[in-house]
């Protein structure tokens, strides 16, 4: 039972961190652990767009080895004519 309440006051603090984090972030200079926490825990496929002070956009993607090798096979076969 205490085991479950320190796990669980563990994983508040957690939370109350990376909402501090994600306050900070918020209209000042990039902060590239939160951005890199906010990408790995999204699901696949989905794009973090980042909007910077200057009104540049950032699209960020998770690298998936999958869909890399899949861009290589079709960037192959367009080369080659598409005959494989």
């Amino acid at each position: 039972m205490i085991r479950h309440l320190i796990a669980a006051y563990r994983q508040i603090k957690t939370e109350e961190r990376k909402q501090r984090d994600y306050a900070a972030l918020v209209g000042t200079e990039l902060n590239y652990i939160i951005l890199k926490d906010l990408i790995n825990s999204a699901r696949w496929g989905v794009v973090v767009t980042v909007t910077l002070k200057d009104g540049t956009r950032m699209d960020i993607r998770p690298d998936n080895p999958f869909d890399r090798y899949q861009q290589q096979i079709q960037a192959e076969r367009a080369k080659h004519g598409g005959d494989w």
